[in-house]
């Protein structure tokens, strides 16, 4: 639309940053009418045993329909930016106000591609609270570039 650039973007760098606590934070954010861009999404950590996630999300790749068994509903992206967008939208309301607030969150693997850039004028990066962050886990966690990996994602869109 033409006022797309008067909206101001806040930035968040996702790097070792926990994906549960952060998507609940970006949620909370974007049903307050804040515009989010996402960036390095493939550092997020996520915390547990990394067999018990890497499983979990496994599980979802062998879920089967009876009229076509050789596909099935992937639940789960591949992607890592895809794969932070479908952990944060469970957490959004089922409504139309949901469904707004999930447009005004972008992410991005890595960083932002250079031509969506003009896109974001008016970036402002903002800090997250110091419980969100990975750095004072006293316990296991997987990054999730390396569970996209393992469920069939083969660094399509990384450089």
């Amino acid at each position: 639309m033409w006022w797309d650039f008067l909206k101001e973007w806040k930035i968040i760098d996702a790097s070792n940053l926990i994906l549960g606590r952060l998507a609940t934070y970006v949620a909370k954010m974007a049903l307050m009418g804040n515009n989010i861009i996402i960036i390095n999404s493939k550092d997020v950590k996520i915390s547990g045993n990394r067999n018990n996630i890497l499983q979990h999300y496994y599980q979802y790749k062998n879920i089967k329909t009876r009229s076509n068994p050789r596909r099935g509903p992937f639940r789960v992206g591949t992607r890592p930016d895809v794969f932070i967008l479908k952990t944060i939208r469970p957490m959004l309301p089922k409504n139309m106000r949901g469904s707004i607030a999930f447009k005004r969150i972008h992410a991005y693997i890595s960083d932002i591609p250079e031509y969506k850039k003009s896109k974001y004028e008016r970036i402002t990066k903002i800090e997250v609270p110091n419980d969100i962050s990975a750095e004072k886990l006293n316990c296991r966690y997987v990054s999730v570039e390396d569970v996209c990996i393992r469920i069939g994602w083969n660094k399509g869109g990384l450089k």
